[in-house]
């Protein structure tokens, strides 16, 4: 992942499974969006913003054409944002 910060690139690295601190990464692809298997609340998050999503147990299993990542901070972007 790359993040930009004070017209700096860093690169973070994470490992499968790895918790991030509240983010929440969503695969958009041809098919639908596909995330890792959620709680109601951000369920009901997600339903707001994409219509087909798709609980998976591994993101990196998506067998599908991906156009995006999406990252979804649900303590709130406004408050953590770096």
């Amino acid at each position: 992942m790359t993040v930009h910060r004070d017209g700096k690139v860093h690169r973070l690295h994470f490992e499968r499974g790895e918790n991030i601190g509240g983010l929440r990464i969503l695969v958009c692809a041809g098919r639908g969006t596909y995330h890792l298997t959620a709680d109601a609340e951000f369920s009901a998050e997600i339903a707001k913003y994409y219509k087909n999503h798709i609980p998976c147990d591994d993101l990196l299993s998506v067998d599908d054409v991906i156009y995006k990542l999406a990252v979804c901070d649900m303590n709130g972007t406004q408050q953590h944002r770096h």
